[in-house]
């Protein structure tokens, strides 16, 4: 796919969950103008992806971040949108149907070691502390798998991280004036 491609779906991405936020509350109004910032914070996720992944679980996915757009820029890639609420299970469906996103799979269930389906790659925004996130996808994730979790300010992450026994390493990053970062868990 072409970044020209790329871009006009993530437009299109914007302007469905812009639209669909009208009539279901979504985001709220403050967020809605800052969607291409959630759109970069998910695109700092997509350059740790590691090459050999194959099948991603977005946990909680919410509006579709990082799911959608991870789902636009790596087509090649099997990504699950896990979302229980059913407003933004809905919004998700609709999106995936509407922008073409055969690579996805929306679940709306309580996922938590709560499948058949078995993943290398488990990310999540805003959905869980690292440890609860841990703790519902043990039995869903292969041996080999990475979490990439997108957390705040690197401070706060680190003691959210302090009973976390799995080796990790986190990657600081500045969005426009935020701090935040991306935990990278290995599940060995």
């Amino acid at each position: 796919m072409s970044q020209n491609h790329n871009l006009k779906k993530l437009n299109e991405y914007q302007q469905l969950l812009l639209g669909f936020n009208k009539r279901f509350n979504l985001v709220s109004k403050l967020k809605t103008k800052n969607l291409e910032e959630d759109i970069q914070d998910c695109l700092e996720l997509i350059k740790l992806i590691p090459q050999q992944t194959k099948k991603i679980l977005d946990l909680g996915s919410g509006n579709g971040f990082p799911g959608i757009v991870i789902a636009i820029i790596k087509p090649s890639l099997s990504i699950d949108l896990a979302e229980k609420q059913n407003k933004k299970a809905h919004f998700l469906s609709i999106a995936t149907r509407t922008l073409g996103l055969k690579n996805t799979k929306v679940i709306q269930k309580n996922i938590a070691n709560n499948t058949d389906e078995r993943y290398d790659l488990v990310v999540a925004r805003a959905v869980a502390t690292t440890e609860k996130i841990l703790q519902m996808t043990q039995k869903i994730i292969l041996p080999q798998a990475k979490y990439l979790l997108m957390k705040g300010k690197e401070q706060k992450t680190q003691e959210e991280l302090v009973n976390i026994k799995k080796p990790y390493i986190i990657h600081p990053y500045r969005l426009n004036t935020k701090e935040r970062c991306i935990v990278e868990i290995f599940n060995q």
